[in-house]
């Protein structure tokens, strides 16, 4: 009779625990997360009003929910060591924007030890920036990315850098630059 109700018991720990874990089986093997490193996990939402640049250390997460606007200031940045998840809707993106529509943002940017840890951008829109998503190294996936008026870039790729990007919009890169400009980045670089 013990043995019985233990194994019950078991039974009913281990139904409970697995429909704990998420089902990837729908995902892409790009996009399926690193579930075995712990992380400290941040989260984002409604109005987030950044004082200077912000980086989303090598051991931890940024998650950042839909219909999250994200205020920047002049010559800031977010900087991605670890992963960032951007759950962005197609009806409640997330938005990225200068607190001051006449100064520009500096906008993401991937460093290496971003790699293979599984950053995932769903539907956000990056406005007023001078460089859009700049990655070194790294392999985010950029899914319905729209970046608006950046001054320089849109997409900027280095040090073999290995995004999957699928949907992605610039609108006007390069615009704001005054006078006669050499450089050919504008859109990707």
């Amino acid at each position: 009779m013990h043995r019985r109700a233990s194994l019950l018991v078991a039974l009913f720990v281990l139904a409970s625990v697995s429909s704990l874990i998420p089902s990837f089986s729908n995902l892409d093997e790009t996009e399926i997360p690193d579930l075995v490193t712990p992380r400290a996990v941040t989260t984002w939402s409604g109005l987030v009003q950044l004082q200077s640049s912000y980086t989303v250390q090598s051991s931890d997460e940024l998650r950042i929910l839909a219909g999250t606007s994200i205020e920047m200031p002049l010559d800031s940045r977010i900087y991605v060591e670890g992963r960032i998840t951007v759950l962005g809707e197609e009806t409640s993106p997330v938005v990225i924007m200068s607190g001051i529509s006449t100064q520009s943002h500096e906008g993401l940017q991937f460093n290496t030890t971003s790699n293979n840890i599984g950053s995932v951008i769903r539907n956000l829109t990056i406005d007023n920036s001078d460089f859009g998503v700049t990655i070194y190294g790294s392999n985010p996936l950029l899914d319905n990315l729209t970046i608006l008026d950046p001054d320089y870039v849109g997409v900027d790729l280095f040090s073999s850098a290995n995004p999957v990007i699928k949907n992605l919009h610039i609108d006007e890169a390069g615009q704001d630059l005054h006078g006669f400009s050499n450089t050919w980045r504008y859109g990707i670089g």
